[in-house]
């Protein structure tokens, strides 16, 4: 490995970055070009030492990318549940209303086991699923998860985590049953539309459900007829544009 074309290189990005950037102050997108080089420094007599051919050099960088973005290099079993919670990662059981038993797992935080009263276990990673909104922004959400339990395949062991999630793209807006009103409240909703599911592989599956929250925390599925179809449609449409016009 070369540290001088490394250094070369850094200088050419940086220069790309700032123009006027003088070396000395502090300019964020240089600061990361400089601390990448300082890494590479580091690594650079390490990886020559080993010697590694064309084929191991690849598995090599495969193998501290994973590292590097905190990805496990091998899949969670059954065993990564019993182990001990150490004491600084307050970590600990709990029990659902239910009386579900819930662990996570110590290896990679992310994953739950649950042992349901009845005796069966089910799995759940936090990271699996994003949600994906009509002005496409993401997060986790755990009751759209859920509406779509039948039509994500459950996680078994030995599991590991993909580095893509699966993907739910939804409409979301306020649905008033009494008069089939749809409308949007800026940072408030009680009714999803979901498009449909794209999994890592590619696959794309169609849902087309709208389901409705209830006070309760219970939600009702409202049969979309071509109606209230384009009613919704005009609504997100409407929205998005206002969105797009608030962030010029």
């Amino acid at each position: 490995m070369s540290i001088s074309w490394a250094e070369n290189e850094v200088k050419l990005a940086c220069k790309r970055e700032n123009p006027d950037w003088d070396g000395k102050s502090f300019d964020y997108g240089c600061a990361i070009y400089q601390n990448a080089l300082e890494c590479y420094k580091v690594c650079a007599p390490l990886i020559d030492k080993a010697g590694h051919s064309g084929f191991s050099y690849s598995l090599f960088v495969n193998v501290l990318t994973k590292l590097l973005k905190n990805q496990i290099l091998v899949p969670i079993t059954e065993e990564d549940f019993e182990e001990t919670f150490p004491k600084e990662s307050q970590l600990a059981d709990y029990i659902r209303e239910d009386g579900t038993i819930v662990r996570q797992c110590v290896r990679y935080p992310a994953v739950f086991r649950n042992i349901h009263p009845d005796g069966t276990v089910t799995y759940k990673d936090i990271d699996r699923v994003s949600v994906i909104d009509q002005h496409n922004a993401s997060w986790n959400n755990g009751w759209v998860e859920r509406l779509c339990k039948d039509l994500i395949p459950p996680i078994t062991l030995p599991y590991i985590p993909t580095n893509t999630p699966i993907k739910i793209y939804t409409w979301e807006f306020i649905y008033n049953p009494n008069n089939d009103d749809v409308y949007i409240e800026r940072g408030s909703y009680n009714t999803v539309y979901i498009h449909k599911i794209v999994f890592p592989n590619g696959e794309v599956k169609e849902v087309n459900r709208c389901y409705s929250e209830e006070d309760n925390n219970k939600e009702i599925e409202i049969k979309v007829t071509k109606k209230l179809y384009q009613k919704i449609k005009k609504v997100i449409e409407e929205d998005d544009k206002d969105f797009r016009s608030s962030l010029d």
